[in-house]
C-alpha cells in the first residue's frame, strides 16, 4: 500500500471528525467521569468500568485522528529546492508513520472493545 493512499484514507475520515470535536469531547470527559466514580465507588462498578475506559479510548482515539490528519502537509514539488523537497518528504515520512501507529491502536481498541462488551455481556 502506497504511503499517500493511507494518509489520505486518514485526512477523509478526519474530515467529518473535526466537525464533531466538541461532542467527542463531551463524551470524552462524561466517560472518563463515569469511569473514575466507578473505579473508586465502594460497592463495585457493575461492569461498567471496562466500558467507560472503551468509550473514553475511542473518544479519544477520534479525536486524535480528527486533529492530526485534518490538514495534510504540501505534497512534494519536484521543481522545489532540495531542502524544501527533503523537508516536505520528512514531514509526509512522519504523517505516515503516524498513520501506521494510528492503524495499530485502532486494531487495538477494537479487539478490547469486544473484549469489554463481551465481559459485560456475560456479567449481565
Amino acid at each position: 500500500m502506497r504511503a499517500g493512499v493511507l494518509i489520505n484514507f486518514y485526512a477523509w475520515i478526519a474530515r467529518p471528525i473535526s466537525r464533531w470535536s466538541v461532542l467527542l469531547w463531551v463524551v470524552l470527559f462524561a466517560a472518563a467521569g463515569f469511569f473514575v466514580f466507578d473505579l473508586f465507588r465502594p460497592t463495585g462498578a457493575g461492569g461498567r468500568v471496562p466500558l467507560s475506559l472503551i468509550i473514553v479510548l475511542w473518544a479519544g482515539f477520534l479525536i486524535a485522528v480528527g486533529r492530526c490528519f485534518a490538514r495534510l502537509p504540501a505534497p512534494v514539488d519536484p521543481q522545489a529546492r532540495f531542502l524544501a523537497r527533503l523537508a516536505a518528504r520528512i514531514k509526509r515520512g512522519f504523517l505516515w508513520l503516524l498513520a501506521i501507529a494510528t492503524t495499530a491502536l485502532f486494531i487495538l481498541v477494537a479487539v478490547l472493545s469486544v473484549r469489554a462488551v463481551g465481559m459485560h455481556l456475560r456479567g449481565m
